[in-house]
């Protein structure tokens, strides 16, 4: 992500005509900077400059070091909520026809503000659109959040924070007297997270958050706060153990309630359809990008069709054994784990499907080692706290084999996330995550780290 050296950029409408911020500077007219990435920064950055209360909508723009340039920002576009408001003397609202006579000091952008208008004006958006990306959406949700806590009797003290903006999910902020609330919806391609959220409360109620509303007509979430997240707290190695045990503990416990589990919509990836979901993915070849920049080389595509017999065996033998399958959480790491004073809570819906359980660890790994910079004692020890309540069906040496082939199925199933996230994208958005499904994919492999 970028750094605090890095200028990023501001899209900043007007809220009422098709107008749009920019400001005289030295080298020319630029978009409003600053050096934030994420909404609460960005939000506040435009406060602080402006006085303008904003939401992000999306990532407009992303430019990579290359060969003639070893400089990087993004420019995103935001939707603003401050119809009356006091400009600095360099700041003018700036309309369509006026933008092709002036001279920005970043050229690259004059192509991402023409499409922005494109959009105002002429309604040029793709259906696919998620309605968090789009002007208007957030005041309609104030509006909602607003009737749900005068229903619920609790009162907001302070104003609603944007957390997340994602192609995949918004993430809202409620203070209250009672404590934070958290308002989610997910993309389409998660549509399952609310139906499954609310079942897995009733099922085992003290592994995940409390879901005060569903809203169904439109999948919107209210729910209660979850404690703190595990990456915000001292890291401690026997912090980690003891949460692996206990949603080793839940795996366990919902191993019985497949089927309901699957009646949520929840994606069914178990290893009895995971040789054909193998082939699909690999069939999806203009997704692949094959021979392409950034794309997966053939030999490697061929590689993976050549490896479809050994996979399919792979599969067989893990079904050989006594561990059952069960929810697998696919994006599980200290950032999803959350600890409420007394317990430990998983959250992110979003990322279960039905499968091998053990294949959780892949990324829970990958995060301990790389971020946290764990040793290969310290991640032994991760896998042995999470492999202990298993055995009650198989004995620990077969449960260490067992997680050797699973952990590998691990990188399989990001990858068929992405590629379903990806094919779900309007086309103008799917150049920012194009290459993460080929990239697990090369992990599968064993070509990638």
């Amino acid at each position: 992500m970028p750094g605090e050296h890095i200028d990023n950029y501001s899209i900043i409408p007007h809220t009422r005509l098709p107008l749009v911020l920019l400001l005289q500077e030295e080298q020319g007219w630029s978009l409003p900077h600053h050096h934030c990435s994420d909404p609460i920064g960005i939000n506040a950055a435009m406060k602080e400059q402006f006085g303008l209360t904003t939401t992000v909508l999306f990532c407009a723009y992303d430019r990579y070091p290359g060969e003639e340039r070893d400089d990087e920002h993004l420019v995103f576009a935001l939707d603003n909520h401050s119809p009356e408001v006091s400009l600095p003397a360099n700041g003018h609202w700036i309309e369509r026809s006026e933008l092709a006579d002036l001279s920005l000091a970043v050229p690259e952008h004059r192509p991402v503000l023409e499409t922005w208008f494109a959009e105002v004006e002429d309604g040029r958006i793709s259906e696919l659109r998620v309605p968090w990306m789009r002007i208007g959406w957030f005041d309609n949700v104030i509006a909602w959040i607003g009737e749900q806590l005068e229903r619920l009797g609790y009162t907001q003290i302070a104003p609603i924070e944007q957390l997340v903006s994602r192609p995949w999910a918004a993430v809202l902020r409620v203070p209250t007297s009672q404590g934070h609330l958290y308002f989610k919806v997910p993309s389409p391609v998660f549509a399952f997270e609310p139906a499954l959220t609310e079942t897995l409360h009733r099922l085992v109620p003290t592994f995940v958050p409390g879901l005060l509303v569903r809203g169904r007509q439109r999948n919107w979430m209210l729910m209660q706060d979850a404690g703190i997240p595990l990456r915000d707290m001292p890291p401690t190695l026997e912090r980690l153990e003891i949460a692996l045990r206990r949603f080793a503990e839940m795996q366990i416990e919902l191993a019985e309630h497949m089927e309901t589990l699957k009646a949520t919509g929840c994606p069914d990836r178990r290893l009895h359809l995971l040789p054909h979901l193998y082939q699909e993915i690999l069939a999806a070849t203009p997704f692949l990008l094959i021979d392409e920049p950034n794309g997966l080389p053939r030999s490697e595509h061929e590689q993976l069709l050549a490896f479809a017999p050994q996979f399919q065996e792979i599969c067989h033998e893990l079904a050989s054994y006594r561990v059952p399958e069960s929810l697998h959480h696919f994006d599980l790491h200290n950032g999803n784990i959350l600890y409420n004073g007394e317990t430990y809570v998983v959250i992110d819906a979003g990322e279960y499907c039905l499968g091998h359980p053990f294949s959780t660890m892949f990324i829970v790994l990958r995060v301990a080692r790389y971020i946290l910079e764990y040793d290969e004692q310290m991640l032994g020890r991760l896998v042995q706290a999470y492999l202990e309540p298993w055995t009650r069906y198989e004995p620990m040496e077969h449960l260490r084999r067992i997680f050797e082939l699973a952990h590998r199925l691990g990188s399989l199933y990001k990858a068929l996330s992405w590629y379903d996230v990806i094919s779900r994208l309007e086309p103008g958005m799917r150049w920012m995550h194009a290459d993460m499904a080929l990239y697990y994919l090369r992990v599968f492999l064993g070509t990638e780290e």
